[in-house]
């Protein structure tokens, strides 16, 4: 990575032995940051915003998995940036330090009073930390901002809790953000990311039958951990290799073909060539339609070619271009 500077750890015992010794007023950012939308944007901006000020350095400190992997796995939620996503996100806010650290059972079950003067400050040094309204911490939870902000008293750091910030009305936050996905609104879930919602995938092989209607498409395998929009087709830009095109993405079951199968594609416009083993980064701008079974291959055909049309005019867009511009990173 070109700015911020990665820390991988397998417990934070090791950080005193690493970088740490060298900041100089370290300013902490603390959330799990999944999606690092315009909340969390706004918190690691003001993290480097402070750091800045202090001529001192700045850092977030996450861990290396979503902490229900470890609390209940069954109900950990998929997520919106995979570590290298969120990573490449984080340093397009000017940190300095990324502090990846392993969550286990063990730090799970650290109470809230350690991990402030264990790990904020025995270990990383902190002289301020900045933290989310609804940020909690140590075993159980059981640490909430306004504990933090004591402790910090006591301990001798200075605390910044930030409201929540809004979008269309509405709070921001991960959990919603899903939610918005999973019902297919990417549009308004654009809205609170600050950008469009974006999946990379490998290319694999598949059934061909795209090509038989005249519409080849390329079959995505996705990281397992990452969400996938509801069901539907889809209007947005597909990126490989340097190259940016309109797309048409499709996550279905394929009802047309008798199929109970899971199908994640993309059609590439104004694109001829072999896509098979390229990654592809695919951005959603807009849902066209739900997906239904369609009464023969000549009709899902002349279907494909009116979503090919709109997707030319969504894409054609330049407001939906800028917004696209904008969010370059994933």
């Amino acid at each position: 990575m070109g700015g911020v500077k990665l820390i991988l750890v397998s417990g934070f015992e090791e950080l005193a032995s690493r970088h740490i010794s060298r900041w100089r007023e370290p300013v902490v950012g603390l959330g799990t940051f999944d999606g690092v939308h315009l909340g969390h944007q706004a918190l690691l901006s003001d993290v480097a915003d402070k750091a800045r000020s202090r001529k001192g350095t700045s850092a977030a400190l996450v861990f290396d998995k979503h902490p229900m992997e470890i609390l209940d796995p069954a109900s950990v939620p998929p997520l919106l940036t995979t570590n290298p996503e969120r990573a490449a996100l984080i340093e397009a806010l000017g940190i300095d330090y990324l502090v990846v650290a392993r969550f286990d059972r063990e730090f799970a079950a650290m109470p809230p009073e350690a991990f402030a003067s264990g790990i904020l400050v025995g270990q990383m040094r902190a002289a301020q930390v900045v933290a989310g309204f609804n940020y909690t911490f140590g075993a159980r939870g059981s640490g909430d901002a306004e504990f933090l902000t004591a402790l910090g008293k006591k301990l001798g750091f200075k605390t910044t809790i930030l409201p929540p910030v809004y979008a269309a009305d509405q709070p921001v936050s991960s959990s919603n953000i899903r939610k918005l996905l999973l019902a297919g609104e990417v549009r308004q879930a654009a809205i609170g990311l600050g950008r469009p919602y974006r999946v990379t995938g490998q290319t694999i092989a598949g059934e061909g039958r795209g090509k038989t209607l005249g519409f080849p498409t390329a079959n995505l395998a996705c990281p397992p951990e990452k969400l996938i929009p509801a069901d539907g087709v889809y209007a947005g830009w597909a990126e490989f290799q340097g190259i940016t095109r309109p797309a048409l993405i499709v996550s279905s079951d394929k009802p047309t073909f008798g199929r109970n199968q899971r199908a994640f594609e993309v059609l590439v416009l104004d694109f001829e060539g072999n896509l098979y083993g390229k990654e592809i980064t695919v951005s959603f701008l807009e849902k066209l339609r739900d997906i239904i079974a369609f009464p023969s291959a000549e009709a899902l055909g002349a279907q494909i070619e009116a979503d090919v049309a709109a997707t030319r005019l969504i894409t054609g867009d330049r407001a939906k271009m800028h917004i696209y511009n904008t969010g370059s990173l994933c």
